[in-house]
């Protein structure tokens, strides 16, 4: 079933069941979005409760949200930060995208310890060249599948505006590849535009 139907199910009918799909759906996606902006690990779930309580309590505000999975997203965000805010004085918005992190976990299970060591480093390697904003945007891209508009909508940016970020992330890591380490170009290949 279509999470936005199962999100709408429990939205106009109070259904429980869909409201435990969601949330199930959607748990462990925000945590590890979480944990890549930075924050610390309790942080990061107090926050998920928190958005998912609100929704329960005030589901009849939620009526008008029309992208759910870009709702949520921007809704845990926000709440993490002012969880930050209070607990250690963030004082603006920008401080949690210039940290955002990926920690490549995707080939793990298909290479040995030390293949898999080798490369994660490279791929970090191959990520320091990019901004908070740009690695966050490849992060919602590529490993979470999201759409530019679903992007742009957590990112509070235009969908041509993520096109453009993710383009000139792509390009970026592209010349890296080429100026630094042209031995890494099958591994950009298979990153990318193996999705």
């Amino acid at each position: 079933m279509n999470t936005d139907l199962i999100w709408q199910k429990f939205i106009n009918e109070g259904d429980n069941l869909s409201f435990s799909l969601v949330y199930n759906t959607y748990v462990e996606i925000l945590y590890a979005y979480g944990i890549h902006l930075g924050f610390r690990d309790e942080l990061c779930k107090d926050a998920i409760q928190d958005v998912f309580y609100n929704i329960y309590v005030k589901k009849s505000e939620s009526r008008k949200v029309k992208n759910p999975t870009a709702y949520l997203f921007k809704s845990y965000k926000y709440r993490l930060i002012d969880l930050a805010r209070k607990e250690a004085k963030i004082e603006n918005i920008d401080s949690c995208s210039d940290s955002f992190t990926l920690n490549i976990t995707i080939l793990d299970n298909m290479i040995d310890k030390e293949e898999s060591i080798l490369l994660k480093n490279k791929v970090e390697k191959l990520l320091e060249c990019l901004s908070g904003q740009q690695r966050e945007a490849l992060y919602m891209r590529y490993m979470l599948g999201l759409g530019y508009d679903e992007i742009g909508e957590i990112l509070q940016i235009n969908s041509d505006s993520v096109r453009k970020i993710i383009y000139r992330s792509i390009k970026k890591i592209r010349q890296n590849i080429d100026n630094n380490h042209p031995e890494w170009l099958p591994l950009f290949l298979v990153l990318f535009f193996s999705f």
